[in-house]
């Protein structure tokens, strides 16, 4: 992993955090971190629909066949932010170490333009998104219970995958460190008469400045700004955010510092709100009390103990989010006459903003019983 930080940070000097910048040469200790070495490396670009998965519980509640229900989610697909495009700019690093195991990063095959948000392109159906970052849609068309009433639907979530890293222990421990956000998405909850718009997930506190990429974003922040040029300059004086660091907790704030930190945010605005989640997961043994109701003996009976090995265990050991939505509940429409005058109107409840999101500490246990 410490090659390919060294790959992406070089690859980021390739472009400035405004476009119109040119930047000096890459120095020769710099280009020296770019030696070949061993490993796999995969672009993928993928597009993919599912008319249905449907689970089915195949003894129901009681342990009787005609019992057996079912859980059925359809109209799946997933792509690119971009309704009709592919999930694409991926590109994944495979390495198996002998302390670390196996080890998989998966990153965008652009990293300067993912970390400056550079390219704003506009696709064919008039939207507007960075075409180099790895950017994705996710919709699912209902998920319905035995055929019949929707549990939800309608389900929208567009956003961009920041750096996601795996890794397969010796001893089979998966540890998995993911950066992410979602951009906007939308869903009714059915069963609830809930409607959710303007789903946002990020996380304003930058938690990718603290994290394992830390040095490598900051050593490109300092290139950046040590290597600001006339045009940059220009364009950070014109942004809200120069003029308003400059009167910054109600004084005024050093001209030079204030175009720095603006230059520096730049330099990783493609990355700065993105949400992070780190988990491990690992199966293991768990059980549990069973009442035997068939035991003859209820005078001195003492119940059984179920053991289950092998179960999937999941923990959050570490999670920064913040999570933003409009709910609605119920429709209302006009009635004139006994007749319905133009279209219903979802009922506002307001917004929710759930900040600084912690799960850290979080165990799941599955097995099936």
């Amino acid at each position: 992993m410490k090659t390919f930080k060294k790959l992406a940070l070089v690859t980021a000097i390739a472009a400035a955090p405004f476009a119109q910048a040119e930047l000096t040469s890459i120095d020769d200790a710099t280009l020296s971190g770019m030696t070949g070495q061993a490993g796999i490396s995969i672009e993928l670009s993928a597009k993919v629909d599912i008319g249905s998965v449907v689970y089915t519980d195949t003894d129901g509640l009681d342990g009787l066949a005609a019992d057996a229900g079912s859980l059925a989610i359809t109209g799946i697909a997933l792509g690119g932010s971009v309704a009709g495009t592919a999930l694409d700019n991926i590109k994944i690093d495979i390495d198996v170490d002998a302390t670390d195991g196996l080890v998989i990063h998966l990153g965008a095959v652009n990293t300067a333009d993912v970390l400056t948000g550079n390219n704003d392109v506009t696709g064919v159906d008039g939207a507007t998104r960075d075409h180099q970052r790895v950017d994705f849609g996710l919709d699912v068309g209902s998920v319905s219970l035995n055929g019949g009433a929707n549990l939800a639907s309608a389900i929208n979530i567009q956003g961009n995958l920041g750096p996601i890293d795996v890794k397969i222990g010796n001893d089979g421990t998966i540890d998995v460190d993911a950066y992410f956000e979602v951009t906007t998405g939308s869903m009714n909850i059915d069963v609830l008469g809930l409607g959710v718009t303007n789903l946002t997930i990020g996380d304003n506190g930058q938690p990718i400045l603290t994290g394992a990429y830390a040095s490598d974003l900051g050593d490109f922040q300092d290139y950046v700004q040590e290597n600001m040029t006339a045009d940059q300059q220009t364009a950070a004086e014109a942004t809200d955010a120069y003029a308003y660091l400059q009167t910054a907790a109600g004084g005024s704030l050093d001209a030079a510092t204030a175009l720095a930190a603006v230059i520096r945010g730049g330099a990783i605005k493609g990355v700065s709100n993105m949400a992070y989640v780190q988990m491990q997961i690992t199966t293991g043994s768990t059980g549990y009390s069973h009442l035997d109701t068939s035991d003859a003996d209820v005078a001195n009976w003492t119940g059984d103990t179920i053991v289950v090995q092998n179960s999937l265990q999941i923990e959050v050991t570490k999670m920064n989010m913040d999570i933003g939505m409009d709910l609605s509940m119920g429709n209302a429409f006009t009635m004139v006459g006994g007749v319905t005058v133009g279209a219903a109107v979802d009922t506002s409840l307001g917004h929710v903003a759930i900040n600084d999101l912690n799960l850290s500490g979080t165990t799941l246990k599955i097995y099936g019983h």
